[in-house]
């Protein structure tokens, strides 16, 4: 379900839009600076890690877009969605 070609798909949509805040600094840092590991994504939103951590763990098991891989590692679950994210985010 999508209006353009510019468009993410309807679930990735909602899930997305539902961040606020931190949750949404966290996951838009990933996306846009490409970065894994929460000691990274902590740098560039300026953040304390364990709190990024936590936000992390609450992203993957509330909204399904991000996914922890091997040991300390996150990744977004939806390529078009990262790209998304990035295209529109950038400043």
């Amino acid at each position: 379900m999508t209006s353009s070609g510019d468009d993410i798909s309807y679930p990735y949509t909602c899930d997305f839009m539902r961040l606020e805040g931190k949750t949404k600094d966290v996951f838009v840092g990933m996306c846009l600076f490409d970065i894994e590991k929460p000691s990274e994504i902590s740098k560039k939103v300026g953040m304390n890690q364990s709190n990024v951590i936590r936000i992390l763990k609450q992203i993957e098991m509330r909204y399904g877009i991000v996914k922890r891989i091997g040991r300390g590692k996150y990744i977004v679950t939806d390529s078009f969605l990262k790209e998304w994210v990035r295209e529109n985010y950038r400043h």
